[in-house]
């Protein structure tokens, strides 16, 4: 998943600063949870490359990570049977003032449990 961060992004060095964001919502629907957040950035065009790029230089994509974590936390409390797999379907960031029937402005991801997992290791929350 590294591939969605911004070219010549890393985390070797850390990540600074202060985080702060809430999930705006979180839904079921066809037997899986999403995870959906909005956004009111007006941009030029909300083209899938123009909201790709809001993405990265906004810090949205790694907004999306640690919600999909904090998510994937909760539900290992919450639910038993939790299968990351079966459970969740994705995350969309929703920009409605450019939505439209054919798909602008919105950005849908699923990041891989492979990534969550990782990312719980270097927060040290570890995999449970």
């Amino acid at each position: 998943d590294m591939e969605l961060l911004p070219a010549g992004s890393s985390f070797k060095n850390g990540i600074n600063g202060l985080l702060n964001g809430v999930i705006d919502l979180l839904f079921y629907h066809n037997g899986k949870y999403y995870i959906a957040d909005y956004k009111t950035n007006r941009l030029e065009s909300y083209s899938k490359s123009s909201v790709w790029k809001v993405m990265a230089d906004c810090g949205y994509i790694l907004q999306a990570y640690l919600y999909t974590v904090a998510f994937y936390r909760l539900m290992q409390h919450r639910k038993e049977d939790f299968s990351y797999q079966n459970d969740f379907g994705g995350i969309l960031y929703l920009f409605p003032k450019g939505m439209d029937q054919y798909g602008h402005g919105i950005w849908y991801h699923t990041p891989t449990e492979e990534c969550i997992r990782e990312i719980l290791k270097l927060t040290g929350n570890g995999a449970e």
